[in-house]
């Protein structure tokens, strides 16, 4: 959960470092010189971990919008557990949001598809797609890239997967991805994807000498 808030924040722009986050999330401290708001988020992102944790029930409008709110709450976010009201952008990337109007249509869309694609699709293919398609719809006015990777990974983990962190060292082949994926090419995501939890929980075992 330390690695996973770290990691998620960090690529959002949380100042907090990975030793930071563990004092703050492990012991309370709030390390000398850092941001209020970056230690607001580090608790949100405890507390959102572990409402998706606990989360037994299916894919639903209540659930996303809940979970936005553990991400943004207490902060100076104006609509918190809402729907986005206006027009956003994704800072350094050439995919346009659909317009506020539009996002209650393709949520429902998108738990549609969901529920009839459950059963039939491998879960990192997944929760791969609906990563994607959260972030297409952008359906907040911010906590939706670290609302997307919580769903993500409760997708893996009610389906018996662990977790997966997305490191912000690996920031720039991760927006790579979405961008592929905007594109219509969601293979590369789930490739991606698999990749990144193969090297997160094999190793290779070096053979002992003869």
């Amino acid at each position: 959960m330390v690695r996973f808030t770290y990691n998620s924040n960090a690529i959002e722009g949380n100042r907090l470092t990975l030793r930071q986050t563990a004092l703050v999330l492990a012991e309370g401290i709030a390390p000398e010189g850092t941001r209020a708001n970056d230690i607001i988020e580090a608790f949100n992102s405890k507390d959102a971990w572990e409402y998706v944790k606990a989360r037994h029930g299916g894919l639903t409008d209540k659930f996303i919008r809940k979970l936005q709110y553990e991400v943004t709450k207490n902060t100076q976010m104006r609509l918190q557990g809402k729907y986005r009201d206006g027009r956003v952008r994704i800072s350094g990337s050439g995919w346009i949001p659909p317009e506020a109007d539009k996002v209650p249509v393709l949520i429902k869309g998108t738990l549609a598809k969901y529920k009839s694609e459950k059963t039939a699709s491998h879960p990192v293919e997944l929760a791969s797609w609906l990563h994607n398609k959260f972030v297409q719809i952008h359906p907040f006015t911010d906590g939706n890239g670290r609302t997307a990777r919580f769903l993500m990974n409760w997708i893996l983990l009610r389906n018996k997967f662990p977790p997966v962190v997305i490191e912000v060292s690996n920031k720039e082949k991760y927006y790579k991805m979405i961008e592929e994926a905007d594109k219509g090419n969601e293979k590369l995501f789930a490739e991606f994807l698999a990749e990144e939890l193969l090297k997160q929980y094999t190793s290779e075992i070096t053979p002992e000498p003869k």
